[in-house]
């Protein structure tokens, strides 16, 4: 968690979450970025059953309930996303570029092994 910190690429940095994990959850560790503009917010807002939850403020969530919520993007039918803002990898973007594609309305999400 401390080198996500000192990584001059990683600014305002907000951790709604922290748990130790013993085995990956998702099949790609890779930090992702999912752009929740205000169409993909209800596409997967309908999918995770979230419609009253807006604007997106997952700081004032209860923990199980990120829980809920990571799951249900780690299920989601991304082929639903507008392709125009699909979701990236930081790999494909490269990070000079990270920091001018993100927008406050991001979740992020990775794993450090």
């Amino acid at each position: 968690m401390q080198r996500i910190f000192k990584d001059r690429n990683h600014k305002k940095v907000d951790v709604v979450a922290v748990e130790q994990v013993s085995q990956c959850r998702f099949e790609d560790w890779r930090m992702h970025s999912l752009n929740l503009s205000a169409s993909n917010w209800h596409r997967l807002s309908d999918h995770a059953q979230l419609g009253e939850i807006s604007p997106f403020k997952p700081e004032h969530w209860p923990y199980w309930f990120i829980e809920y919520f990571i799951e249900c993007v780690r299920k989601f039918e991304y082929s639903n996303i507008s392709h125009d803002t699909n979701y990236i990898t930081f790999d494909d973007l490269g990070y000079s570029e990270l920091e001018e594609k993100l927008t406050q309305d991001n979740i992020l999400w990775g794993c450090s092994r």
